[in-house]
């Protein structure tokens, strides 16, 4: 079941990817923009935070879950000493950092976007 999960998750992400690198970002990054991002970063970081406490409990699949945790959530690292023996525990106080530090992720995504947006316009110009 969590295997089905992350291929899913991986598969709407590769979507999302995809479907960014076709839109044009906005001349002005509103707060509804902002937001938006904000919500869809922290809302995918904390399932996978989700579900590594859940595959953390499948034994065939708890090495796939750290190593998939530990490479995608940095956050990890200053949570998980402290809460090694409970993984609830664990879990609910990476929820709240992850949704604390997706506000800084949205930031640096929204800002390479335009910065990526505005070198292709000025590639396009110069041929």
């Amino acid at each position: 079941m969590v295997t089905l999960v992350l291929i899913v998750l991986t598969a709407a992400l590769g979507f999302a990817v995809w479907h960014m690198a076709t839109l044009r970002p906005p001349q002005v990054i509103t707060r509804r923009v902002y937001f938006t991002t904000v919500a869809w970063i922290a809302g995918v970081r904390i399932a996978l935070a989700w579900l590594m406490v859940a595959g953390h409990y499948n034994t065939p699949l708890q090495v796939a879950m750290y190593l998939f945790a530990v490479l995608l959530l940095p956050e990890i690292y200053y949570v998980q000493p402290y809460f090694r023996v409970n993984a609830l525990r664990l879990a609910t106080a990476l929820t709240l950092i992850l949704a604390a530090t997706s506000f800084l992720w949205a930031a640096v995504w929204l800002w390479i976007w335009r910065r990526l947006a505005r070198q292709n316009s000025n590639v396009g110009a110069a041929l």
